[in-house]
């Protein structure tokens, strides 16, 4: 090999290095840059479809809820008093004697069902005897929603005794 050949070779390796440090930044750097995007659009994805199993879970969840509500607004609620029912349920409970009240109060019409609600007063009730009629309440088929309350200590001579007025409804289909 005489000088020139050697001259050439080494110039071609020089313009092929040279080429090969230009080539490998402007197609790797790009290729980078695209695997890195598809890389978070992929952990998005993966969110997204986290948050839409959840979704799902959440969705099913209220499905059940919405058909044990569907099935205590039943037929057989449309023929129920809710003041007798409070005041069976007060018997059951032991506390009939303690019920100083039943206030009826006017119906709420919704497109699905009507909502008919009742005040029950109670004095001198303990804690467990609250507990019990509202378990009570809450066993019976029907979809009975204890919506507000009132309580005052009971003074005199029963210190841990309540007196309560609760705000109950009963919920019927149209």
């Amino acid at each position: 090999m005489n000088l020139n050949d050697r001259k050439t070779v080494i110039a071609i390796g020089v313009v092929m290095f040279s080429l090969l440090i230009l080539i490998i930044p402007l197609t790797i750097t790009p290729a980078k840059k695209k695997i890195n995007l598809l890389d978070k659009k992929i952990a998005a994805k993966k969110s997204a479809l986290e948050e839409m199993s959840e979704l799902k879970r959440e969705y099913d969840d209220i499905i059940a809820v919405t058909k044990t509500m569907e099935r205590k607004v039943s037929k057989l609620a449309k023929n129920v008093a809710l003041p007798s029912l409070l005041e069976n349920v007060a018997k059951q409970s032991n506390l009939k004697n303690k019920m100083t009240g039943l206030k009826t109060h006017e119906t709420i019409k919704n497109k699905n069902f009507n909502e008919d609600g009742v005040e029950i007063s109670l004095r001198e009730v303990s804690i467990d005897e609250l507990i019990g009629f509202i378990f009570n309440l809450e066993s019976l088929p029907y979809m009975i929603k204890v919506k507000g309350f009132k309580i005052k200590t009971a003074y005199g001579n029963a210190p841990k005794l309540i007196n309560l007025t609760l705000l109950v409804s009963l919920f019927t289909p149209n």
